[in-house]
Formats: structure tokens, C-alpha cells, sequence
């Protein structure tokens, strides 16, 4: 049996998006809108000054960056508190924790805090719980909390995530995995709708898409692989996490709510 996929109309012309509590929030142009997670209906919307080109989560904060700053968002106000991080950062999501990195260095941001950088020789980099892992351009894996996970050969990686105790690494349609107790290198996988545009872990279910299509993978085995296709006519341009469900937002002014459960 195939998840069900329920459709919603959302802000037109996303670019991103990223989930805090029980909301999703989605970005396009100057405005960042909340939506509740299970549901789809519009909660408020927040003001930015400028395009915001990318978003991201921390504990009660969002994160957002325009061109030319960096900015932390908190209830009840929501109002923009600029970080002093520099421009055109990006952001990677944890538990509570979101992690900007630009011009060699990482900045954390928890519990409406920025903590100071660390220097980082990042190609690529995701977050697994609150510790930032990358894979330096000569394909060391390491984390901020100086781990690691050995190196990687052949074609390089462009998109990483963890899930299901695996950092999983997605070159092309090609997705590869380390095993985040002993560095063991698991069976790779091949995605089912081509290169892997979008990756994230969802409750232990691997889910990946190309522009249009997406696929589940759970290592556990409990749920059946599957593609799925959200049946709009956009390109997809985030995917969110959520219990039992994943939202995926495209470009057009639609989004797609696909329940695991």
C-alpha cells in the first residue's frame, strides 16, 4: 500500500522551508509563513527585509539569511534579531540545534544563543542530533566533536544525512552509507526516481526526491519502499520531517503532506 498524499495550497514561489515544533514554516521572497505540521492551515506570517534565500530551525528560533545578513526569529514577537555570522551561510538542522557554516567556519545556534565558531573544511555537512558532520574536499568524514568516520573514494558526495544510525551519502542516484558505531560501510542503495536532488530522515525512514518524485527507504524494514509522486505539477525545492508524515513543498503554491503512518 502507497503513503497517503494529501494536497494543500501554500506560499507561492518557496524556496525553502524547515519544521519547529508542531509548525512548518515556508519561505518566498520576503515572508515566512506557519503552517500547522499534521493539518496544512496558515498560523501567521512573519516580515523579513529582503529575499530570504535560505531557513532553518533551532529550538524556539528560526534562522533565515537574505543577501546580505543573517537573522534569528523568536516567538511571541518573531521579529528579526540579526546574528553576526556574515552572509550567505548555510544552515543545517539538529534536534535543537541549527548550524550556519560559511567562509571556513560553523556557528551554532541554540537555545536563542550563537555560540562561538569552529573551524570547519566542509564540501558538505549535515547535522545528526546537535553535532555537525562534513566531508572535507579530500573525503575525510568529521564531526565537531573531532570524530570520525574514516574516508570516502570515487565520486563525491552531494547531499548527506543521517538516519537510522547510518550517515547516509547521496552521489548522484547512488547513495552510500557509514555506520555512525564503527565506520562499517553498509550496502549501498540505488534511488528509485534518479539523481537525489533533496534527502532527509524522517523517524528512521530514509526519504529522498528528485524534482518531482520521491522514494522511502526504511532500513528497519517496518515500512515498504516506495515512490511516490505528489502528483504537482512544480519542482520540489525542501522536504520536512515530521512524526509519521513529510511535507513536500515545491515551487508552484502547492505542497504535498505524504503520511508514513
Amino acid at each position: 500500500m502507497l503513503p497517503r498524499v494529501i494536497k494543500i495550497e501554500v506560499l507561492p514561489g518557496a524556496r525553502g522551508a524547515t519544521r519547529l515544533g508542531p509548525f512548518v514554516w515556508i519561505v518566498s521572497d520576503g515572508t515566512a509563513v506557519q503552517y500547522q505540521a499534521m493539518g496544512g492551515t496558515e498560523q501567521r506570517r512573519v516580515s523579513v527585509d529582503g529575499p530570504v534565500h535560505r531557513i532553518g530551525s533551532a529550538g524556539g528560533d528560526l534562522v533565515m539569511t537574505t543577501a546580505t545578513r543573517t537573522v534569528r526569529c523568536s516567538p511571541p514577537e518573531w521579529s528579526p534579531i540579526p546574528l553576526d555570522v556574515g552572509d550567505d551561510v548555510r544552515l543545517f538542522d539538529g534536534d535543537q540545534v541549527v548550524w550556519l557554516i560559511g567562509d571556513g567556519l560553523a556557528h551554532q545556534v541554540r537555545e536563542h544563543h550563537l555560540y562561538p565558531p569552529v573551524e570547519v573544511d566542509a564540501m558538505l555537512a549535515t547535522v545528526i542530533g546537535d553535532e555537525l558532520w562534513w566531508v572535507t574536499p579530500g573525503g575525510s568524514i568529521q564531526s565537531s566533536t573531532r570524530r570520525s568516520l574514516g574516508s570516502i573514494e570515487g565520486e563525491k558526495p552531494e547531499r548527506a544525512v543521517g538516519c537510522a544510525g547510518w550517515l547516509w551519502l547521496a552521489a548522484g542516484s547512488t547513495l552510500t552509507r557509514r555506520s555512525m558505531a564503527d565506520a562499517a560501510a553498509g550496502r549501498p542503495l540505488e534511488s528509485p526516481v534518479g539523481p537525489v536532488g533533496h534527502l532527509i530522515c524522517a523517524g528512521g525512514v530514509l526519504v529522498g526526491a528528485s524534482d518531482r518524485r520521491v522514494f522511502l527507504y526504511d532500513p528497519a524494514g517496518v515500512i515498504s519502499p516506495a515512490v511516490v509522486d505528489p502528483g504537482i505539477p512544480a519542482d520540489i525545492v525542501a522536504l520536512v520531517p515530521g512524526p509519521d508524515l513529510v511535507w513536500v513543498v515545491t515551487d508552484g503554491g502547492e505542497a504535498a503532506i505524504v503520511r508514513l503512518d
